[in-house]
């Protein structure tokens, strides 16, 4: 019988499955555990599942190439899902920065929300059934979203804890207390972006609700959650305000420097929106073992101090100011098509910045 906390993952924009976006997080967590005496490996100490939902994206991506390919031109009347990648052919004709990152986003927004999340809600529930012992006990559950994983789950959760079963007066999916998520973790949460269930900071996916504790982490300068970043200051009460952890940070560091356990590669990595930047800055990963494990296995204040040390003697001095050059023309204030016209024209800066290495 797995008696081990049930650790489930959400994929954000880019080419991910099961095994892929899994293997970057358990790669990541299980370096920076070795870092800390007492903190068990993750993959030991944890049942880690994922839920994937990038080939309902794949297959429209793969028809949408298919057209490109044969030199036909889209017909922009025949539907809003033509429309939509008519605007970005030429994009499309391989495998980009934009295709791997940002068409997600657009063909989400635009016209495959539904679909996404009807396929993420039907993946979460079945796998989180498995915390249910026979006892009828349940193992603690533990959410990490990544990107527009945070936007689908945001919406998907809202919704299983919200459905109701009128013929019997009772909640139809989950259910508080008997429900509830130990913690939740969001990295470069875009669910304002994407507000389908309405305003995320309203909604029940908060602390002291859905989930005991929530930490929510964005590098300041991640394109992806900065037109709208999420801010609960307003909408929440001082006691789950309390149950609430912001981590913010503008380190830029070379994880190959770092250490080649996380990333394996030749030229430095320095994209910020990375899952394995985000896992390995300090306070996320320090913040997520303390929800994860008892105290008798928390990092201590000495080593936490040495980490941060670490990580702030590989970050690329310089990085950060000229990365920061590339988001002066976006406009928070924007209608959200035009926003996503903004992100889309950041892209290539962007990518070029990353693949630099400068």
């Amino acid at each position: 019988m797995n008696k081990k906390p049930l650790v489930i993952l959400v994929h954000g924009v880019g080419d991910h499955d099961d095994k892929n976006f899994k293997a970057q997080c358990v790669n990541t967590l299980d370096w920076a555990s070795t870092q800390y005496a007492k903190v068990p490996k993750f993959s030991d100490a944890c049942d880690v599942r994922s839920v994937a939902y990038d080939d309902i994206f794949d297959k429209v991506l793969a028809n949408a190439r298919e057209v490109s390919a044969s030199g036909d031109a889209f017909k922009p009347s025949v539907s809003s899902v033509v429309q939509t990648l008519a605007l970005y052919q030429d994009s499309i004709k391989d495998d980009n920065f934009f295709t791997e990152n940002a068409l997600d986003a657009v063909v989400y927004k635009s016209f495959l929300a539904g679909a996404v999340e009807a396929a993420a809600a039907s993946r979460f529930y079945k796998i989180y059934n498995e915390s249910i012992l026979p006892s009828g006990k349940r193992r603690p559950v533990h959410i990490i979203c990544h990107s527009l994983g945070t936007a689908v789950m945001t919406n998907v959760l809202h919704r299983l804890y919200s459905a109701k079963d009128l013929s019997r007066d009772r909640n139809k999916y989950l259910s508080l207390p008997y429900n509830q998520i130990r913690s939740i973790t969001m990295l470069a949460n875009v669910a304002p972006l994407f507000p389908r269930s309405g305003k995320p900071e309203s909604t029940q996916v908060r602390p002291g609700s859905i989930c005991e504790t929530m930490i929510n982490a964005r590098h300041l300068f991640d394109l992806i959650p900065l037109l709208k970043p999420f801010n609960p200051d307003n909408d929440w009460s001082p006691v789950e305000m309390a149950l609430y952890t912001n981590v913010e940070f503008t380190d830029i560091v070379d994880l190959v420097k770092l250490d080649t356990s996380i990333i394996s590669a030749k030229e430095p990595k320095l994209n910020v929106h990375a899952v394995e930047h985000y896992l390995a800055q300090p306070n996320v990963h320090q913040q997520l073992f303390r929800v994860l494990y008892n105290q008798k296995y928390y990092p201590t204040d000495t080593e936490c101090q040495a980490y941060v040390t670490k990580w702030k003697a590989n970050s690329i001095v310089g990085a950060a100011k000229k990365l920061q050059s590339q988001f002066t023309q976006l406009n928070p204030d924007s209608d959200p098509q035009a926003q996503i016209d903004d992100l889309v024209k950041q892209y290539e800066a962007l990518a070029e910045f990353f693949k630099s290495g400068s």
